[in-house]
């Protein structure tokens, strides 16, 4: 039979207040007493998970594992110790952690101003474009339809239907964030709420001016899920920005297959056929765009774009 604890009494307290992104710790320490007539080589482990419910000085019911904090519910009780100090006597350690400033309203500034905490990373790279004419414009926030209404303006650079390879910047950036998802639970009636909310939204682009990067520059293409500390998990979001907004170029083709070539061109002293025409093609046209803000569960990006503590 579990040992019975009958009386319980609070000793101290420890808080360690840590960064943004890092789990804060608040740790309390007990004595209680277990019930007489118990044998004390019991073992530790034994004594009773139900909450201490007497009347003889307690100051708090025993705390159990994944609950709340009695005097601050942000944090969450992660671990216990158990100390056998005599006969019938013990000590109790527990710890409860919290990741305050990211993201969920039960935490310690809600999601106003700069208390969403974010983190970003970014690698620069390119990929090779193939292009039939070096454009002279791009369409409008680099949407344009498929099928194509109207050709690319510009010089024709192919050679007998063989385009030029030439470079474009493109940039991956990882947002990594932080959610409570008892909190998502508790004010959206479903713990999955916003990995359901990204996955309607991927493919799409930027429909105002997202980090700095234009209109339609940005698309959203996945995000990652681990556990953090219990209930708080750590989502990574993907997107990709591109110097020409993703667009690619296509060619019409003729009965066989090939280019169709239909225009011609001196270069040095040769004359030399190119393609008919070429289009601009939106491989993430169909998918619309959006305000990346929806994207933020605190309604900002505001620690990428006014980083705190400021500066001086």
């Amino acid at each position: 039979m579990p040992l019975q604890i009958i009386k319980n009494n609070k000793i101290g307290t420890t808080y360690t207040r840590n960064q943004k992104g890092e789990a804060s710790i608040l740790t309390e320490e007990y004595l209680f007493e277990v019930q007489g007539g118990a044998a004390p080589e019991e073992k530790i482990t034994e004594v009773s998970e139900t909450p201490y419910t007497g009347t003889v000085d307690p100051d708090f019911d025993k705390p159990i594992i994944r609950t709340r904090c009695a005097m601050d519910n942000r944090f969450v009780c992660t671990d216990i110790k158990y100390k056998h100090i005599q006969p019938y006597m013990y000590g109790m350690t527990v710890t409860y952690t919290a990741l305050l400033d990211v993201g969920s309203t039960d935490e310690e500034d809600g999601l106003g101003g700069n208390s969403f905490y974010c983190k970003i990373s970014r690698r620069g790279t390119f990929r090779m474009v193939p292009i039939w004419k070096y454009p002279s414009s791009f369409p409008t926030n680099f949407t344009t339809p498929w099928p194509p209404t109207a050709g690319v303006t510009g010089t024709n650079v192919d050679v007998m239907g063989v385009p030029e390879n030439t470079p474009c910047w493109h940039t991956n950036i990882s947002i990594e964030l932080y959610l409570n998802k008892a909190n998502q639970y508790s004010t959206e009636g479903d713990a999955n709420f916003w990995p359901a909310l990204w996955e309607n939204n991927l493919f799409k682009r930027n429909s105002t001016t997202f980090l700095g990067y234009p209109v339609g520059l940005v698309v959203f293409k996945g995000f990652n899920e681990a556990p953090t500390n219990d209930p708080w998990s750590t989502f990574t979001l993907d997107f990709e920005a591109d110097s020409i907004g993703h667009l690619e170029q296509k060619v019409l083709p003729n009965v066989t297959g090939g280019v169709l070539l239909t225009n011609t061109a001196t270069w040095g002293s040769s004359v030399i056929k190119q393609a008919n025409q070429a289009y601009w093609y939106q491989p993430y046209y169909r998918y619309g765009l959006t305000d990346f803000i929806n994207l933020s569960p605190g309604s900002n990006w505001n620690e990428l774009l006014q980083p705190t503590p400021a500066w001086p």
